[in-house]
């Protein structure tokens, strides 16, 4: 299983759109991280994701073979390749893992959410952050349906065990983990 994490680096003062971060990818075959580096390969956290989900986002909706991803102002980067099984995801130092596309936007997916809960709503930043966010969530969650993963029972438990009061609600299961609910 494939896992992803978003940081902001301590000590900045109030957050920004521009604060110092980490990425860290941790799979069965190794980790690619960008904390602890000589010379430092921390990036601007908050741009760098929305590069990150511009970019899966156009390579899971094209045919192209390799995505590399390097974040804003680093030198840390992250190569995903497609396979005969799914994607291949490497770092300078190897490979980490092999994966599906499910589980690993569901990973960034979920990196994601933890730390845009910290952009400040007014900060420049977060209309990019938004713009980045739908498009490559609208394509996931129609795959997803197209695919079958619909789970309408699994949303109501969620949304009920979380006081959530929906009319309708969808649920989508990516990698085998429940992702993304709406309720309608």
């Amino acid at each position: 299983m494939i896992t992803v994490q978003f940081t902001v680096r301590p000590g900045q003062g109030d957050a920004s759109g521009f604060d110092l971060g980490d990425m860290t990818v941790t799979g069965y075959l190794g980790t690619a991280d960008s904390a602890g580096h000589v010379p430092d390969q921390g990036m601007m956290i908050y741009p760098s994701v929305v590069q990150l989900l511009n970019s899966l986002g156009d390579f899971l909706r094209g045919n192209a073979r390799v995505l590399t991803f390097t974040g804003a102002d680093t030198s840390f980067s992250l190569v995903v390749r497609r396979t005969k099984d799914g994607l291949s995801v490497a770092g300078k130092d190897g490979l980490v893992d092999r994966t599906t596309e499910a589980e690993f936007t569901s990973a960034v997916m979920h990196a994601t959410d933890d730390l845009g809960r910290n952009l400040p709503p007014e900060d420049t930043v977060t209309s990019d952050w938004e713009a980045a966010l739908q498009p490559l969530l609208s394509s996931v969650l129609s795959s997803q349906v197209d695919k079958g993963r619909t789970r309408e029972a699994g949303l109501q438990a969620t949304a009920a065990a979380s006081g959530v009061q929906a009319t309708h609600t969808t649920f989508i299961t990516v990698g085998g983990r429940p992702a993304w609910p709406s309720a309608e």
